[in-house]
């Protein structure tokens, strides 16, 4: 109970550094950030951290980490200090504001007009609040109960994760050490373990405790992320349109371009914000129901083995619900690949729901709350940019600065750039007037004195180009750039989306032309740029095991299978297609819709498949790619796919496979050129839209004309964006995979489906919240949520079923200690891992017997528990984190093991100790085993080095 309150604790504390910076650079959404603010504040303090720590500036002690908050807390209420000031305001005319910030302003005036604006804003919206606290709790305190019931770091992933999270807490700078490679940094993406230590450390807790409360913390943290997006959305889809301000805007609440159609209730944005988190965070796929009819007989045996779901009918029925132990695991490999020959080949297809489940705390959960604050600040910017004002022209360097000729281009012209909720009176940083541009000249100069290297200008230059400023600019950069520090494969999808999202933000206001589309792209580049160079000496450091894109040419995913996998978000996703396509439109009416989508139809039917064709025809054409070909055909693992098959033997099978199995392609190519031509045909009737008169002088109206919508809202937009984005992901690995050790698309399967489900998942409950509108006509309402409906109920009943199967019916004595059992099945060794964790320095190398990857004799449990580093531990992970390195990093590790414990001479192991740098030899039941030592046999031991440790069958030397 202790160590859970503390944690709860000191993740208010993190949201409180951060608040005020959330309030201030999310303003354009309803909830200003508030539950985004978590996550937000756990990644600047541990940002800061990190880079000090890597530059010995600051140590990975309480220390530093209290100092890292400091200065978190300092920035943060130095940026938002525009909301925690106390100022005189006066309550805003009804138009002109966002309905949240009217009630601020309310509340303002209700206390004589004086008020701190942030103060003011939680107060008018202490539903918001209440409900994100509220939901973050429960989760967190149940998913701890959960855990508490099934602990143990044993078996999957565990043991790596505990051994990284170990290996960071042992490590007084950075890069922290591995802790199964002694002499050499963790090359992995560790950001997300730099987290959890930082955890650990402020409360204290026992790391094997932590790993635990991570697990609850990161599902809350996700939930909350999840529900702040969908209350956004649904928040802002209550605006009817743009609109311009008709007076100035207060000094501290933000004005916005949105007029609300009616003040919405808090509540629905609440009810639909609770959606999306169940959406992501609990709904599962539909695995279960297939599990459900196989077991009960309720379905055909030969229907069951058609879907072909993974081991699922191995095993007899069992005449209940489900199929026993572990069940619950094949619904993370419903993608079910054969080769050639009928044999299985691994794919993984996780939802965050097994995840959390599994609870395992590997990378792509890690980020998965990031993830989320990166998709809110892409709405933000899609919001952002909605006001910015583009002109085309030309641009050239003249006297010491950039000089925009007649009918030039602005780099950051116009848009709505006043700071109320910012600060009384400033302005941003690389904004439009700080960066010395005139939104509204023909002739303008960029007023840099020299163009050097400068961090400073030169960020507030390029903060011009984009509108963002330079503090907005660092901001984006650091949480997508965490992403690729996080969970590496995160990084290009999430910045794809905010180059997406600022593109079609700029395009709905100034229409679709080559400036816009230029500027989307220099936007994304800059902010891909400095989200590297904000994290370079990861990069610095990073080894990995891709090497390069390799076509997918035999295995299509069975449209079945895909429909198990994605059938609640895939229906209430083309049900929102569908509304979007009849809902009203611009000049061009609904044929401007059915044009562009057709024009988009080609490029994905086509586009795809002349890739390949192209890819494998100059394979077989050019000398150097048939020798490729015959080298890769002759490797028996591809063999063991193809068989004993020549390259045209081999193009007539991959046609034959295709034409059998083209639903999945067929239907995604569908899909998004759906979503595509929707998004291209509603920015294109921009011109459809007229400007509001605001009744005052283009001479005094900073801002530029800003249209009234007659068509899809730029939520709606946002909505489609994610389903594009999503549905692209999962079809592109039906044509290329990322080649890796594992040989075959698994892992780009997983990491892909993965970030489709959340995206599908946000824009599924949004979709649920049109559909759900008066304004949508019943007979297409009534079907569309019936049938979602059943179906995302039956996505619901695997966590019902799996929660009490996977905590073994909460029997037992509960614990968060993930080792606790290490303490009922293997006493000995966990009294001699408390003893080196009292005695022994951190970094001090300590050999144990090695084990392969998923060892189920518990190999590596000492580094796994100290994260003092041994000579060598899962092999096979250190491969995939070394790649081509690997040889080279491990070579004569094994045998230096092998002579440790058997081979050497006791004259020689102090010198082959020296050799190593290995300070103690740990030998226990496994190393006695492993190596057939008995007391006789490790007399050498004790004839050259010190006996320190002994009790129970373990001892411990040092040299």
């Amino acid at each position: 109970m202790i160590p859970t309150l503390l944690w709860w604790l000191v993740i208010q504390l993190c949201a409180l550094t951060a608040l005020p910076l959330t309030w201030r650079w999310l303003a354009r959404l309803p909830s200003r950030g508030y539950p985004l603010a978590k996550a937000m504040g756990l990644l600047l303090v541990s940002f800061v951290l990190w880079l000090a720590a890597i530059f010995h500036l600051l140590p990975n002690r309480v220390g530093g980490i209290v100092a890292a908050l400091v200065i978190v807390a300092g920035v943060s209420a130095w940026v938002g200090r525009g909301g925690l000031v106390r100022q005189p305001l006066a309550a805003p005319s009804a138009r002109g504001n966002r309905p949240h910030d009217r009630d601020a302003a309310a509340g303002l005036a209700q206390a004589g007009g004086m008020g701190r604006p942030l103060f003011a804003w939680l107060r008018a919206n202490w539903r918001l609040v209440l409900a994100t606290e509220l939901l973050f709790l429960f989760v967190f305190a149940a998913w701890a109960a959960f855990r508490a019931y099934n602990p143990d770091i044993a078996g999957t992933e565990k043991p790596m994760e505990c051994a990284f999270i170990n290996g960071v807490l042992g490590s007084r700078f950075f890069p922290p050490q591995d802790p199964w490679l002694s002499g050499y940094a963790i090359s992995y993406y560790y950001f997300g373990y730099v987290m959890l230590g930082i955890l650990i450390q402020l409360t204290g807790v026992d790391p094997a405790i932590g790993f635990n409360l991570g697990v609850a913390l990161w599902y809350a943290l996700a939930m909350i992320g999840a529900f702040g997006i969908v209350y956004d959305l649904v928040r802002l889809a209550e605006a009817n349109g743009p609109k311009v301000e008709t007076a100035a805007p207060e000094p501290t609440i933000r004005s916005t371009q949105y007029a609300i159609r009616s003040t919405p209730a808090a509540g629905r944005g609440i009810a639909f914000g609770i959606l999306g988190a169940v959406f992501v965070g609990v709904l599962a796929n539909l695995e279960v129901l297939v599990e459900f009819a196989y077991h009960r007989g309720l379905a055909p045996l030969s229907w069951i083995k058609w879907l072909d779901i993974k081991q699922l009918t191995d095993a007899p029925p069992t005449g209940g619900w489900t199929g026993g132990f572990w069940w619950w695991w094949r619904a993370s490999r419903v993608i079910h690949d054969r080769d050639l020959l009928g044999a299985t080949i691994e794919v993984i297809d996780e939802f965050p729901f097994f995840s959390f489940l599994l609870g395992d705390m590997h990378p792509h959960v890690l980020a998965l709350p990031f993830v989320l604050l990166a998709i809110g600040l892409a709405l933000n910017l899609l919001l952002e940019a909605g006001g910015w004002k583009v002109e085309v022209g030309r641009w050239r360097l003249a006297g010491g600065g950039w000089r925009m000729e007649e009918g030039g281009e602005s780099p950051a012209t116009g848009g709505e750039t006043g700071d109320e909720g910012r600060g009384t009176g400033d302005r941003r940083s690389g904004s439009a007037s700080s960066a010395g541009i005139a939104p509204s000249s023909s002739r303008f100069t960029f007023h840099a004195s020299r163009l050097t290297f400068d961090v400073s200008r030169f960020l507030r230059f390029l903060g011009a180009l984009t509108s963002l400023g330079a503090p907005g600019i660092a901001l984006y950069a650091i949480v997508l750039g965490a992403l690729a520090f996080l969970n590496t494969w995160d990084f290009p999808i999430y910045l794809a989306l905010a180059t997406l999202a600022l593109g079609v933000g700029l395009a709905r206001q100034n229409g679709l032309q080559r400036a816009v589309v230029g500027r989307a792209l220099a936007g994304g580049a800059l902010l891909g740029v400095w989200g590297v160079l904000f994290y370079l000496p990861f990069y610095m450091g990073f080894q990995s095991q891709l090497g390069g894109i390799l076509p997918n040419l035999l295995f299509p995913s069975r449209f079945s299978q895909y429909l198990v996998m994605f059938g609640p978000l895939l229906v209430l996703a083309v049900f929102f297609l569908a509304l979007m396509s009849w809902s009203p439109v611009g000049k061009h009416g609904h044929g401007s819709l059915l044009r562009r989508g057709l024009a988009v139809l080609p490029w994905t039917l086509i586009g795809p498949t002349a890739l390949l064709a192209l890819l494998f025809g100059s394979l077989l054409l050019l000398p150097q790619g048939r020798a490729f070909l015959d080298t890769v055909l002759d490797n028996p693992a591809v063999q063991a796919h193809v068989g004993d098959r020549s390259a045209g033997e081999l193009a007539a099978l991959i046609l034959r496979v295709r034409i059998q199995n083209p639903w999945t392609y067929l239907v995604l190519a569908g899909l998004i050129a759906w979503a595509v031509g929707l998004i291209w045909a509603r920015l294109e009737d921009r011109g459809g839209q007229q400007p509001i008169s605001t009744g005052e002088s283009s001479e005094t109206n900073e801002a530029p004309p800003i249209y009234q919508s007659t068509i899809l809202s730029i939520t709606d937009l946002f909505a489609l964006l994610l389903i594009g984005l999503a549905l692209l992901l999962t079809f592109a690995v039906e044509f290329v995979y990322l080649r890796d050790l594992f040989g075959s698309r698994m892992n780009t399967v997983f990491k892909f489906y993965y970030q489709a489900w959340i995206m599908l998942a946000l824009a599924a409950a949004y979709a649920v919240s049109r559909l759900a509108r008066r304004e949508v006509a019943l007979g297409f309402k009534l079907p569309a949520l019936t049938l979602a409906g059943l179906l995302v109920f039956g996505g619901l009943l695997y966590p019902l079923a799996a929660i009490p199967s996977k905590a073994d019916g909460f029997q037992g004595q509960p614990t968060l200690d993930g080792l606790a059992h290490l303490r009922r099945y293997n006493p000995a060794d966990m009294l001699a891992i408390e003893w080196l964790r009292a005695n022994v320095a951190t970094d001090a190398v300590v050999v144990e017997a090695p084990g392969g990857s998923y060892s189920p004799e518990g190999a590596q449990r000492v580094s796994m528990s100290t994260g003092n580093p041994t000579l060598l531990g899962w092999d096979f992970h250190e491969r995939q984190w070394r790649g081509a390195a690997y040889d080279r990093l491990t070579a004569g590790r094994p045998e230096a093991l092998d002579q440790i414990y058997r081979g050497a001479r006791a004259e020689d192991l102090p010198k082959l100790l020296d050799k190593w740098a290995v300070d103690y030899v740990y030998v226990g039941a496994l190393e006695r085993r492993k190596y057939g030592l008995s007391d006789p046999a490790l007399a050498r031991f004790d004839r050259s080095l010190r006996r320190v440790y002994d009790r129970d069958g373990v001892r411990i030397y040092a040299r």
